[in-house]
C-alpha cells in the first residue's frame, strides 16, 4: 500500500511501483491489485478509509463471524477444535481495528515460598497481601505466582472495574499462562478464574514479565512475615458467640483466620472489609477483638473512643501493659468491663497460622485465657 497528499502524486507512484516490478522480472497479479489511486479500499480484509483516518471491518465478516459463535453455541456442550479454531481465528483478524489504549492501573506482584504480594501506586499505595496456607506452600512457584495474581484482582476487582490493568510479573511462566492457558489443569484452572474475574468486571490486562530486579518492592511485600498469625479455634468463638454474640464484625484478622465475614485487616487480602481497624468507627458493632499483644492497650482505648461494645481475648498477664486497662485494683474491674471469663484449660482455644513457632497454639503456652465483655 503507498500513500501520497494528492491523487496525481499518488498516481505517479502507483506508475512507477507498476513499472519497476515489471522491470524486475516480477508478474504482477492485475486481478488483486489496485493501481488507480482512492480514498477507501478493502487491504487484507479490513476497510481502509483516508477521508476520516479510520480501519474497520467489512460488515459481511462481522455476519461470518456471528455464524461461527452460533454454531458453537448449536454445537454445546462438545464444540470441535477447528469451530472454536475459526472463531478464534477470526477474532484475531479483526484485532488491527481495536483502539490502543493506554493502562489507567499498573500492578507489581510477586510470591514467595510462605506469602505473596501487590501494590499499585495508582490505588493509592494500597498492598496486598496473603500468608499461604500449608497446603498452598507446598504447591510449585508458577502456581503461587498465578494465585498471587488471581488473589489480587479479585481483592480489587471493585476498583478495577472498567479499568486498563497493565500487570508486571518476574515470573515467565505466569505471562504465558495467563494469555495462553496451560496443560496442567490447577494452573489451567487459575488462568481461568483470572480470565473469568476481568471479564466480569470488565477488566482489560495486559500482563508483561520483568526481571526481578526491577520487581523489588512487591518481592519485599511477598517477604513479609506475620508473627503474629495466630487465632482462636472455631469451636471456642462460636462458644463466646452464644454467649455475648452475635458479633458483627472480626476487627484483627485475614482471608484464612477470620471468624465472621466482615473482617478487617493488616494488608489487603480477599474479603477484607478494610485495612487498619482503628481507622474504624466501632460504636455500631459489636466487635470481635483477638488482637496482638502489643495492640491490646490501643484496642480498649479505641473502644472507650468509640464508645463501643466488644469481646476482648487476651491471656492472663497481670504484669502486661494493658492489666491496669482492665482492673482498677486486683479485685475491682474498671467501669467499662461488663463482664468477664476465665479459661484455664486453654488446650484447644489458641491456634497456629502461618507462624508455627508462636507461642499462641504451642504447647508451651501455659496461661489462663479471659474474655473480656467490653462496654462503653
Amino acid at each position: 500500500m503507498g500513500t501520497n497528499s494528492d491523487f496525481d502524486s499518488a498516481y505517479l507512484d502507483s506508475v512507477f511501483v507498476s513499472q519497476t516490478l515489471s522491470n524486475a522480472g516480477f508478474v504482477v497479479n492485475i486481478e488483486k491489485s489496485i493501481w488507480k489511486p482512492c480514498q477507501e479500499l478493502v487491504w487484507l480484509g479490513l476497510i481502509w478509509n483516508s477521508l476520516n483516518h479510520s480501519i474497520q471491518v467489512p460488515s459481511q465478516r462481522l455476519v461470518d463471524l456471528i455464524t461461527c459463535i452460533n454454531r458453537v453455541m448449536d454445537s454445546l456442550p462438545f464444540v470441535s477444535a477447528r469451530i472454536l479454531a475459526g472463531v478464534t481465528g477470526r477474532v484475531i483478524s479483526m484485532s488491527p481495528v481495536i483502539e490502543y489504549k493506554v493502562p489507567s492501573i499498573i500492578v507489581y506482584s510477586d510470591a514467595s515460598s510462605f506469602a505473596c504480594g501487590a501494590y499499585s501506586c495508582q490505588l493509592d499505595n494500597q498492598i496486598f497481601h496473603k500468608m499461604w496456607t500449608g497446603g498452598e506452600k507446598e504447591l510449585s512457584s508458577t502456581w503461587r505466582e498465578l494465585k498471587a495474581i488471581e488473589l489480587c484482582i479479585d481483592t480489587f476487582q471493585g476498583q478495577l472495574s472498567g479499568k486498563v490493568l497493565k500487570w508486571f510479573t518476574d515470573s515467565q511462566n505466569c505471562v504465558g499462562i495467563v494469555e495462553s492457558g496451560s496443560g496442567k489443569p490447577q494452573l489451567h484452572s487459575l488462568a481461568m478464574s483470572i480470565f473469568s474475574i476481568c471479564v466480569k468486571n470488565s477488566i482489560n490486562i495486559d500482563i508483561e514479565w520483568i526481571p526481578r530486579g526491577k520487581n523489588i518492592k512487591a518481592d519485599a511485600i511477598s517477604k513479609i512475615f506475620d508473627f503474629d498469625d495466630w487465632g482462636v479455634s472455631l469451636e471456642f468463638f462460636e462458644f463466646i458467640d452464644s454467649m455475648y454474640g452475635p458479633h458483627s464484625v472480626d476487627r484483627f484478622a485475614d482471608s484464612n483466620n477470620k471468624k465472621i465475614e466482615l473482617f478487617n485487616s493488616r494488608f489487603y487480602t480477599p474479603g477484607s472489609s478494610g485495612v487498619d481497624a482503628f481507622s474504624f468507627d466501632w460504636k455500631e458493632d459489636n466487635n470481635w477483638l483477638v488482637p496482638p499483644i502489643h495492640l491490646v492497650c490501643r484496642v480498649i482505648k479505641h473502644c472507650i473512643a468509640c464508645k463501643a461494645s466488644g469481646t476482648l481475648i487476651v491471656p492472663k498477664w497481670e504484669s502486661a501493659p494493658f492489666w491496669p486497662l482492665l482492673y482498677q485494683n486486683k479485685l475491682l474491674c474498671q467501669p467499662y468491663v461488663a463482664d468477664m471469663l476465665e479459661f484455664k484449660d486453654t488446650k484447644d482455644i489458641y491456634i497456629h497460622g502461618s507462624n508455627k513457632k508462636s507461642l499462641f497454639g504451642s504447647d508451651e503456652f501455659k496461661g489462663t485465657v479471659l474474655a473480656v465483655r467490653i462496654v462503653t
